[in-house]
């Protein structure tokens, strides 16, 4: 009788001391979590876009290489797309120095005005120039082009026999001029002035926009003048 009750008194008293030393550790966890939790940082969201701007446009859709709207990437011949954007950032004055940084395309002087030349082929007759899509015909050996790149959206340029989509005198390749058109969404305004040498002055105004849920509209002027060439 007396083992048992020992036995007993020495199980409660290891039970105790096992009880005080988990209650222990426990506190010390506790402790430990809660200095951490002071001592954790929450930092600010951090996001992340970008934007881009130019490129080589091989994912917008062209008119000048199919009658499909296929991307260049699509579209089984040599096609580039200029943004007018790039354009101006150049400082192109005209359509076809613009036209003349399409790989494969060199420019001539001539009386006309300047001839392009591609895969071999130079001269109006060789490369055909179009605006937004209507043939622009030689005449006398020259060809009228005096669109000023601020109206200009972008340039298609397509190299190789493009005759088969436009009839006769493309034998080098197109140049389809797309210009600025209206689009729907909040009216926007955009000027240029510009001041160099000779005298130079190039100024420029655009507007464009929604004006309600049926109708848009797009409007743009440009004046250049120099003492010396324009």
């Amino acid at each position: 009788m007396s083992t048992s009750y020992r036995a007993a008194r020495t199980s409660r008293a290891s039970l105790r001391r096992s009880s005080l030393a988990a209650g222990f550790l426990a506190a010390l966890h506790a402790s430990g979590a809660s200095h951490a939790a002071q001592e954790e940082t929450v930092l600010a969201p951090v996001t992340v876009s970008a934007v881009e701007e130019g490129g080589l446009g091989l994912k917008q859709a062209a008119t000048t290489g199919s009658r499909l709207r296929l991307t260049p990437l699509e579209t089984p011949a040599s096609v580039d797309i200029l943004p007018g954007e790039t354009i101006r950032a150049r400082g192109d004055a005209t359509l076809i120095e613009a036209a003349a940084r399409a790989p494969g395309i060199t420019q001539s002087g001539t009386s006309g005005g300047g001839a392009l030349a591609a895969r071999g082929f130079a001269g109006n007759t060789s490369v055909m120039r179009l605006y937004d899509g209507t043939r622009m015909y030689v005449s006398g050996g020259t060809v009228s082009f005096p669109f000023d790149p601020w109206m200009a959206e972008r340039m298609e340029v397509l190299r190789g026999p493009a005759s088969v989509l436009y009839g006769e005198g493309a034998i080098g390749g197109a140049i389809n001029t797309i210009p600025k058109k209206p689009q729907r969404g909040e009216i926007a305004h955009e000027a240029r002035v510009a001041y160099g040498s000779d005298d130079t002055w190039r100024t420029a105004y655009g507007s464009g926009g929604a004006v309600d849920e049926r109708w848009s509209y797009r409007f743009d002027v440009s004046r250049n003048r120099s003492d010396g060439y324009v």
